[in-house]
């Protein structure tokens, strides 16, 4: 009985872990932090070869009230006076991240959150899309390191439950 009490109890953090990393999703600060810490800023700079990190952000959410879906907006991007390159959002960030020696999966957490900051004004579209708040990121989901704060905490008195009825 201890024994499927205690898997019971193991299930249960697998499933808490799965929901978090699934729910967890960069802030708007996480999401410029990233950016600059994969080196998009070697291009994307006030006065460089491309936007910088606000008006990045901004055309994103701009693309939910001119385009249908973010692989229309790729379309329009116009690189290195080229415009109608990119077939798609996909191959457009495959060339953002070749371009700083990564690979898309390398940056998939930014290109989640600049999925999601489309998705939500893209629910907004009526007006103007709203910017996300600083903490909270895009799509509503809790700042990662409060999720993981969370995450821990639940550990724990899973941990403390599991020792006491062990003890009983």
């Amino acid at each position: 009985m201890r024994m499927r009490g205690l898997l019971a109890l193991l299930t249960i953090i697998i499933l808490l872990a799965a929901f978090a990393s699934v729910y967890a999703q960069l802030s708007e600060t996480e999401a410029e932090q990233k950016f600059n810490q994969y080196g998009c800023t070697n291009c994307h700079t006030e006065g460089g070869a491309a936007d910088p990190w606000d008006e990045v952000l901004d055309e994103i959410r701009a693309w939910a009230t001119e385009y249908g879906s973010l692989d229309e907006g790729a379309r329009h991007v116009v690189y290195f006076g080229q415009s109608g390159k990119f077939n798609s959002f996909d191959e457009l960030i495959s060339q953002m991240a070749s371009n700083v020696g990564k690979s898309p999966s390398d940056i998939s957490d930014l290109v989640q959150f600049l999925k999601n900051e489309f998705n939500e004004a893209k629910g907004t579209a009526g007006g103007s899309p709203s910017p996300s708040p600083t903490t909270g990121g895009g799509g509503g989901g809790l700042p990662t390191e409060l999720l993981y704060a969370i995450i821990i905490f639940i550990i724990i008195i899973v941990i403390i439950v599991a020792y006491v009825m062990r003890r009983r």
